[in-house]
């Protein structure tokens, strides 16, 4: 047995306050130019905003307008709270872009970025929830939401504890902390405690619910009374809360923050790429649980190093090399299937995980991996592998409504390329049959993008036939 705690915050928590209001300013600058480069950081304290970071775009916004608007949103209104959007102070230290950097990132245009800088990234997602995501991560996030929907707060921190076993798990502890200035603490304890009983604990699914036992704890401000939060009560700075913007103990934290930060930063476009990735293959039941791990370097396009864990239960240098063929995985196809030119970055640091809304929490892929691959871990595809080094920047369009891969002629191209694949096998000639039979490989050493390279074979049928040949495989398969 094993006790695991996870936490999380509300959008109130002054670190969230300062990643939304970054991703306010990000938001405004795209809506006027989709290609502006931001980096945006902020600090809050009191009643004051202090902006830093550098921007590059041919547009300017104004700052106190977009910083008021995001603070009245988040629900500092009032001004017994000590933090007030009507008369903030805001300090604006934000500069330029290094030349330097904007030269690496855009020394292929805009159809070819370079990486916004180095780093690497994880993903990880589990079908122990339906969000996909981990239970502790899952229960305290829905917790801090629903007690903030129901008007406290607005700074909501919880905080869950599983229980694990081998064979099974219970909610071991929940804490609750929050603001509660209409409130004694007495009124504030029983009055959470009974919207709490009666709403499914904020709406958890039932499967969770049924995980609440008469010995789970269920603790309320165990401090006290909370009437001072906020800014007021501790500086929030953006990318504070980098722990719970991702998986919490769950799995390795990768790269820096999320927020302020325009999708050529790969901290961003990567990560959001690496939870699609692991969402999909869970999705796909390959693995009850996957962790992707991505790694860029300034100004250079292609990733350097995919890493896939699914924990025993699949072969990962299969799914790396599948991956690597049928994601998007440079800046600008990333940016592009995801279309994250968009505003959408004030909503997305409100939870940029487990938010079916948000494009890289789609389960577009699953099918695909499912006609590629079997339960196995082999290679059983019944479409032509397609590299994404073949797949032109070019040929994404911002503006196109639909995910390349789901686009009605994408999917009629590569139906009139499998009918032809499967014509040639059936009228297979003779000297082709041999070449095929030719083939030695080492099944330890096989990888499906080295075949490739070496023999130009691209065929799943034909590939499949030289592992059969070579008893990688078994012919039933």
């Amino acid at each position: 047995m094993r006790l695991i705690t996870s936490e999380s915050v509300s959008c109130g928590h002054p670190d969230k306050i300062a990643d939304q209001i970054s991703d306010a300013i990000l938001d405004a600058y795209l809506t006027l130019d989709p290609n502006a480069k931001v980096a945006v950081e902020t600090m809050v304290k009191d009643n004051c905003v202090v902006l830093g970071g550098e921007i590059t775009s041919a547009h300017s916004i104004n700052y106190d307008n977009v910083v008021k608007s995001a603070i009245e949103e988040i629900g500092y209104h009032n001004p017994k709270y000590g933090f007030n959007c009507d008369n903030v102070t805001i300090i604006n230290l934000i500069g330029k872009q290094s030349s330097e950097i904007n030269s690496a990132v855009l020394q292929n245009g805009e159809e070819s970025l370079g990486a916004g800088d180095q780093g690497f990234m994880t993903g990880f997602a589990t079908n122990e929830t339906d969000t996909y995501m981990p239970i502790g991560m899952y229960v305290a996030k829905k917790l801090a939401d629903y007690v903030y929907s129901i008007g406290f707060g607005p700074d909501i921190k919880t905080q869950v504890t599983i229980e694990e076993w081998p064979d099974q798990k219970r909610i071991h502890t929940i804490l609750i902390s929050a603001m509660h200035k209409k409130y004694t603490i007495e009124q504030f304890r029983s009055e959470l405690y009974d919207a709490l009983s009666r709403n499914n604990m904020g709406g958890l699914q039932p499967e969770i619910v049924s995980l609440i036992d008469k010995d789970t704890k269920i603790v309320i401000n165990p401090a006290g009374a909370w009437y001072v939060g906020g800014p007021v009560a501790d500086c929030g700075v953006t990318g504070r809360k980098i722990v719970v913007d991702q998986y919490g103990p769950y799995n390795p934290v990768g790269g820096g923050a999320f927020s302020g930060k325009d999708p050529s930063k790969v901290d961003r476009s990567g990560a959001y790429l690496a939870r699609y990735i692991a969402k999909n293959i869970v999705a796909a039941g390959f693995a009850d649980k996957c962790a992707v791990e991505i790694a860029y370097m300034i100004g250079v396009n292609e990733p350097a190093s995919l890493n896939i864990n699914t924990f025993g239960q699949y072969s990962d240098e299969l799914l790396v090399d599948i991956v690597s063929k049928i994601f998007p995985l440079t800046p600008s196809q990333i940016i592009n299937h995801f279309k994250l030119k968009r505003p959408i970055y004030f909503e997305a640091s409100r939870g940029h995980f487990g938010n079916d809304t948000m494009p890289w929490e789609k389960l577009d892929k699953v099918e695909y991996l499912k006609e590629l691959l079997n339960p196995l871990g082999e290679l059983v595809g019944i479409k032509p592998l397609v590299e994404n080094s073949n797949i032109d920047d070019d040929d994404y369009d911002d503006d196109d409504d639909e995910d390349y891969d789901d686009d009605d002629d994408y999917d009629d191209d590569y139906d009139e390329d499998y009918d032809d694949d499967i014509s040639e096998d059936e009228d297979v000639d003779e000297e082709r049959e041999n070449y095929l039979n030719s083939i030695k490989i080492d099944c330890a050493e096989f990888s499906v993008s080295d075949f490739i390279e070496k023999y130009g074979i691209t065929n799943a049928s034909e590939i499949m036939k030289v592992l059969v040949n070579n008893g990688c495989v078994s012919g039933d398969v």
